[in-house]
């Protein structure tokens, strides 16, 4: 395997973005699943290797991952900012797979946690035919709810630059609530720790989605907001992954 930070121009956002990759041998790349793997508000493109074992994961299942900085953008094009969403959903997928030499559809997986679990949420349910699964741990995936509730105000701040004000998500394509009313998913893979001030949100939509939706885990364990249990979480995503077949198949069977 190969850790490789590399920097691409975005015309979306008018700036050059530094992305973290991992890498299997070349020779197995054309084999190679992708796993799109997005940080949370206070995080970058280099956390998740720097807190997690993320590298002998990715060994393990022969993997390429790619992590993008989003800043605490919410995974949005901006109402007062830049096209953050248009960046990491279409953009950079283009590019990369392009570079990298990749078959025209692999088979690719988004995953992210806190706000990157909302992030992979959002864009994988709005293209769920384009993603063999999404994952999120520790997500904010009940954002109307959290807008509803007294939070600090840098983080309305942050919610205001992304969407505009705090009532502007509800019923909108930002809104998981509203993205899950569809009639095919993914395979989707949710964690929350019992003591996370996310869970009721998290508990919210999983009470939605099992009304409609089989292939969904849900797991909640002992544990706040917190890198502990993420490193638990993203090794055990992997291996249910493993286990369901979702690593080596053809993109075109995954979307039937």
């Amino acid at each position: 395997m190969a850790v490789a930070k590399v920097s691409l121009y975005s015309e979306s956002l008018g700036s050059a973005q530094e992305i973290t990759l991992i890498l299997p041998n070349p020779n197995s790349m054309q084999s190679s699943a992708v796993l799109y793997l997005l940080h949370g508000l206070l995080d970058g493109h280099e956390t998740w290797l720097q807190r997690t074992r993320l590298v002998e994961y990715a060994e393990r299942y022969n993997l390429v991952v790619v992590m993008p900085n989003a800043q605490r953008s919410f995974y949005a094009d901006q109402a007062q900012g830049y096209a953050w969403r248009r960046w990491v959903e279409a953009e950079l997928p283009s590019m990369i797979e392009r570079w990298l030499a990749l078959p025209e559809n692999p088979v690719r997986h988004i995953a992210g946690l806190s706000m990157g679990g909302y992030g992979a949420m959002k864009l994988g349910l709005s293209e769920p035919k384009r993603f063999a699964s999404i994952g999120s741990f520790s997500g904010v995936l009940d954002l109307v709810n959290v807008t509803q509730q007294p939070i600090s105000e840098d983080i309305q701040h942050d919610i205001e630059i992304a969407f505009g004000d705090l009532n502007a998500v509800e019923g909108t394509a930002n809104d998981l609530m509203t993205l899950i009313k569809q009639k095919y998913l993914p395979y989707l893979y949710i964690t929350c720790g019992t003591e996370d001030s996310l869970l009721e949100g998290n508990r919210t939509l999983v009470s939605q989605l099992v009304k409609t939706h089989e292939n969904l885990e849900y797991y909640e364990m002992p544990g706040g907001h917190e890198w502990a249990l993420w490193d638990q979480n993203i090794a055990a995503y992997l291996q249910a992954l493993q286990g369901k077949q979702l690593l080596n198949l053809a993109s075109e069977t995954l979307a039937t």
